[in-house]
């Protein structure tokens, strides 16, 4: 009895042994795979392993006692860096590229669209306007003013936005000119109806002027009535 239970013992030993034999035997065989793969490379490019894949064979390459293959593995890792960041840095010089492009295709447009202002064939919309509103000249007024506002205001940062910003910047210095022209019109509407004014007076009879006896109180001149009507102009402005 007691022989039948050593021999069972030395069986399933053998057998366990035999087992761990069968499977070290294939983990070296998948090392040797593994190394085999990483030295070689696809017919469609280089062949890419994942971390686990790594990690696994650098563990085999430990238990082993592989330098050989621990070099070739943080060798690997190391090329595979370079190489990643050399891809990122090629697709941002790319991208740089493609902006740049389209940065000065919309630009050539926007030159193309507002280059009338600066015609010297077409009428000044004021005097000196071709100078201020030639976009294509960098001192010019519109060119400052757009590129002030494009640097400031972030909402022009996008696909479209230059274009969008020079039609800013261009409406905005028409209405200041058209703010300070304003009170000009109004000076010399002012003084036209004045003048109007004194011939019809010189044109009276003044019959009546002399038999007032009170004291004549001293008519006001064109301009103390041109100052008054600015001044009233003026306090309107600030309750606006």
């Amino acid at each position: 009895m007691d022989v039948d239970v050593k021999e069972d013992r030395k069986t399933s030993f053998k057998r366990g042994l035999d087992k761990l034999k069968d499977e070290n035997a294939l983990l070296k065989d998948e090392l040797r795979s593994l190394k085999e793969k990483v030295d070689s490379k696809s017919s469609d490019g280089e062949r890419v392993y994942s971390d686990t894949e790594l990690r696994a064979a650098m563990q085999k390459a430990m238990e082993e006692g592989d330098s050989h293959l621990m070099w070739e593995i943080m060798n690997y890792k190391t090329e595979r860096v370079k190489k990643e960041l050399r891809g990122e840095y090629e697709g941002e010089i790319k991208a740089q590229q493609e902006r740049a492009q389209q940065a000065k295709t919309e630009w050539a447009t926007i030159c193309q669209s507002y280059e009338y202002l600066a015609d010297p064939e077409e009428d000044e919309l004021w005097a000196g306007s071709h100078a201020e509103l030639d976009i294509k000249n960098e001192a010019s007024t519109l060119y400052k003013l757009a590129h002030y506002m494009y640097g400031v205001e972030p909402q022009y940062h996008r696909p479209g936005g230059s274009e969008l910003v020079v039609a800013h910047a261009l409406a905005r210095i028409i209405k200041k000119r058209r703010g300070a022209k304003a009170p000009d019109k109004e000076k010399t509407r002012l003084k036209k109806q004045l003048v109007k004014e004194r011939r019809k007076k010189s044109l009276g009879t003044g019959s009546s002027a002399e038999k007032d006896t009170d004291v004549p109180v001293r008519p006001k001149s064109e301009k103390d009535k041109l100052d008054e009507y600015l001044a009233g102009r003026r306090k309107m402005q600030q309750k606006w």
